[in-house]
């Protein structure tokens, strides 16, 4: 009679080998997985190429987290850090030149748009303590605001963080132009209390210099070509 234990022992071996590998590649995908769901969705977009028309956009990404609160003064979302440094003034403009920018809970609800945009540097920090926020504002975060809502401010992980768009005459601000994202530069968007994370904004367009930029260019670089060229050259 053959020993086939050997041949057991061999099998018993690969058969090992398989269930680690299997569950190597679970545990790979677990993690994978878990790293995926904390990665912030993209629930608005940001186009400055036209400061006369700042157009914030909805994406229709899903909200990363749930959120209802109550019905305030005015309900808001905060871009964070959009801005490279502090600006000086609190109110960019009082209205929008259209806006359908909604949250998903509630599309299209033109009672309750976004309608502000303010870049919210307490220079008075005093200004909130009455709704208990002091000191909030930094001047490099930009807040859209729903004034005199009718419905509270809610999100849901299962439905769009927000739908519509809004467009914002930002002209009369060209000073701080400098102080604008670069394309594709992300932030976190949240509550404007800081009460829950929705997501994140992403610029998709950014200012085109003015044509007489181009021409002041072009006037150094032939400024530069006729001082170099009356330059004694050495012979070689």
């Amino acid at each position: 009679m053959r020993n086939n234990s050997p041949s057991l022992s061999r099998r018993a071996k690969i058969t090992l080998r398989a269930l680690l590998c299997g569950l190597g590649i679970a545990l790979a995908g677990g993690v994978a997985s878990e790293a995926k769901a904390d990665v912030l969705p993209v629930v608005l977009t940001i186009d400055y190429s036209n400061l006369s028309a700042v157009t914030v956009t909805a994406t229709g990404s899903f909200a990363y987290s749930d959120y209802s609160g109550p019905l305030g003064f005015g309900d808001g979302i905060a871009l964070h850090d959009f801005f490279t440094a502090p600006v000086l003034v609190q109110d960019f403009v009082t209205a929008p030149v259209s806006s359908t920018l909604t949250t998903g809970v509630v599309p299209q609800d033109l009672t309750n748009t976004f309608s502000e945009i303010t870049a919210w540097n307490d220079s008075n920090p005093s200004l909130w303590v009455g709704y208990g926020q002091p000191g909030l504002g930094n001047g490099s975060d930009i807040t859209l605001w729903r004034n005199a809502p009718s419905v509270s401010m809610s999100f849901s992980t299962e439905s769009a963080a927000f739908s519509g768009q809004a467009v914002f005459n930002l002209s009369g601000y060209a000073s701080y132009t400098n102080l604008l994202p670069a394309l594709n530069s992300t932030g976190t968007v949240t509550i404007w209390n800081n009460s829950g994370t929705i997501g994140t904004w992403q610029v998709v367009g950014t200012a085109v210099p003015e044509p007489s930029t181009y021409a002041a260019l072009f006037g150094s670089a032939v400024l530069g070509l006729v001082i170099w060229r009356r330059r004694p050259h050495q012979k070689a």
